[in-house]
């Protein structure tokens, strides 16, 4: 058998794929705030978000203050992967641990801190 089919592959399933901002921009996820109060849905500028707080900033489980006048609600991170039919909640559980297959591990065990192999 094959792997499960894109779209029905959730999103506390790609956690490891989309970490950071920077992650996200790279693998061009499109993430939206949407408002508890109001209801305000804006798309999110993941760029912009790495270049003034950093790449390694992350939406998980974050929430903001609502950017619609005088609401004084908060925002929740809603993100759809490559291939995702639709908006999931930017939520995990993090007494969950993440999972990530061995040869993963192996591989970034074997990289200095700049991302390069080690010479040996």
């Amino acid at each position: 058998m094959g792997s499960r089919n894109p779209d029905r592959v959730g999103i506390p399933e790609r956690f490891h794929l989309g970490r950071t901002v920077g992650d996200m921009a790279r693998q061009r996820w499109e993430v939206i705030s949407r408002c508890d109060t109001c209801g305000l849905m804006m798309l999110v500028d993941l760029k912009l978000i790495a270049f003034v707080r950093g790449p390694n900033v992350s939406l998980w489980n974050r929430k903001a203050r609502c950017r619609r006048l005088l609401c004084p609600g908060h925002v929740t991170f809603w993100a759809k992967a490559p291939g995702m039919a639709g908006h999931d909640p930017l939520t995990i559980d993090t007494r969950v641990p993440d999972v990530r297959p061995g040869w993963v591990e192996r591989r970034l065990a074997g990289r200095t801190p700049a991302g390069k192999p080690e010479d040996g």
